[in-house]
């Protein structure tokens, strides 16, 4: 149980004065590693905002939209916390990684080392769900999931340049091309970005995923440079 030492989403505009943070926005197509005061690793994928304070004196807090991978330093005496979306995650010492894009407001937490807490932000009295090595659990806008087993090098591949889509809908899918890629991907049919496909994208030939794409959506993919569109197929 955490009540009694979590705070809300969003500090308050005097606690703000009182530290000195930084906000950072990745570029599409960038990628950035940052190295927080207190020795912990955040790398910070393409299209992310993160926030962070360069001093930390009792509790030390980020706030993240995107996704992002942790390797926080341990210090028993000043917990770290990762706030996104309706999630809020809760750790010590461990590695881990957080998805949480605006595109899906279910937020993804996976642990590869240590172990976290994770619960809703605004809800101190909610449950908590324990992760460890190898979980994973999703945070909905009113819930925590139960927890499952996962091959949690699967969710960090992204820093290689790998990204897994298990059974997940075609608009997440392109949203994580525009960042990665810096293109944008047009619809003809709206109702095909609802689909849902599984899906390992590697950073090689962006036209063979799009062609993955198109047949998993009964489409026809036609690239104009930076635009990709995704066309009805004609009747004969």
């Amino acid at each position: 149980d955490w009540s009694s030492d979590v705070c809300s989403s969003d500090l308050s505009q005097k606690e703000m004065l009182a530290h000195q943070y930084e906000t950072v926005n990745v570029e599409n197509g960038g990628r950035l590693n940052i190295s927080l005061s207190d020795g912990s690793q955040v790398t910070v994928d393409a299209g992310s905002e993160f926030r962070y304070f360069t001093n930390y004196e009792n509790e030390r807090h980020v706030y993240l939209k995107g996704e992002a991978a942790f390797n926080v330093a341990h210090d028993a005496n000043r917990p770290f916390y990762v706030h996104a979306g309706n999630a809020i995650v809760r750790v010590v010492g461990t590695r881990f990684n957080v998805r949480s894009w605006e595109v899906n407001p279910d937020v993804v937490v996976t642990v590869a080392e240590g172990r976290v807490l994770v619960g809703l932000v605004d809800s101190l009295q909610s449950e908590t769900t324990m992760l460890t090595k190898g979980e994973q659990s999703t945070v909905t806008e009113d819930r925590v999931l139960p927890k499952k087993q996962v091959d949690p090098e699967r969710y960090f591949a992204w820093m290689k340049n790998e990204i897994y889509f298990e059974n997940a809908p075609v608009k997440e899918v392109v949203s994580q091309l525009e960042r990665w890629y810096n293109l944008k991907y047009e619809f003809e049919d709206q109702q095909a970005l609802e689909e849902k496909i599984t899906l390992q994208i590697r950073w090689a030939n962006i036209d063979e995923v799009n062609r993955i794409i198109s047949l998993e959506t009964g489409t026809t993919v036609v690239r104009d440079g930076k635009v990709i569109h995704f066309l009805q197929k004609k009747m004969n």
